[in-house]
């Protein structure tokens, strides 16, 4: 998923400056920021999609976390908007039109799992996709066992990981983060590449996942599968009023 960045040079390196003077979270750093850039112009090629706006696509790409809060926060849900409210003059300064200024505005809100809103721009659902496929993998599974450090949760419950027998618990152990949220990203998917690329990702940080449990339970791959499949429920369908979270 590698990409150009061809006549965007020097707007990358301003972005890059942006967030390196301001990013202190190792799962939200400026390697984060570089692949979901670069995954959103692997989409761009793989969807043929020739009306995008690549400035849009690099700025909501590095600036998508401006605003960051701990995963445990209480203001976590609030991030993406604040993120867009707080960029705008920089992307002003940086030569973006009013117009393109609100494209980014409107895929920074829209790319949170926990904001539940749908994009309005091609541009916004290519850095839903791409942000949302970081998640996932290897590297996903990287970042997930670094944000449970940084806020202090254990990987799984010690009796009963599966919470088979309990609600699930995401700040307080990371398999229950990967149970609520992590095994719903393909599903959010908007193109075809990036549903195959997130199907195939998931599957690998399942297998992951699955070995983290092996400690405290016997559970099979083939049983943990099923628990997956059974906690997947549809999804509510996204409002459209950005200025809620």
């Amino acid at each position: 998923m590698l990409a150009t960045i061809d006549d965007n040079e020097l707007l990358i390196e301003r972005l890059e400056n942006i967030v390196l003077s301001g990013s202190t979270d190792g799962a939200h750093d400026l390697g984060h920021f570089r692949r979901v850039f670069n995954t959103s112009i692997w989409i761009v090629h793989e969807e043929s999609l020739k009306t995008t706006d690549s400035r849009i696509l690099a700025a909501a790409s590095y600036l998508h976390d401006f605003i960051q809060f701990p995963k445990n926060s209480e203001f976590r849900a609030h991030a993406a908007k604040q993120s867009a409210e707080a960029v705008a003059p920089l992307l002003l300064e940086l030569g973006f039109t009013k117009k393109q200024c609100s494209i980014v505005a409107d895929a920074i809100k829209s790319h949170s799992f926990s904001a539940n809103l749908k994009p309005t721009s091609i541009e916004g659902r290519i850095i839903s996709d791409a942000d949302k496929l970081d998640a996932l993998g290897i590297v996903g599974f990287s970042r997930l066992f670094y944000v449970s450090g940084q806020i202090g949760s254990l990987a799984c419950h010690p009796v009963d990981p599966l919470a088979l027998n309990r609600q699930l618990e995401p700040t307080q152990y990371m398999l229950d983060h990967f149970f609520e949220k992590i095994i719903r990203l393909p599903a959010l998917m908007h193109f075809k590449c990036t549903k195959i690329a997130a199907t195939k990702q998931l599957d690998v940080m399942l297998k992951l996942m699955h070995d983290c449990t092996l400690s405290v339970t016997s559970v099979k791959l083939d049983q943990f599968r099923r628990r997956v499949s059974n906690l997947l429920e549809p999804i509510p369908e996204p409002s459209r009023d950005l200025g809620t979270t």
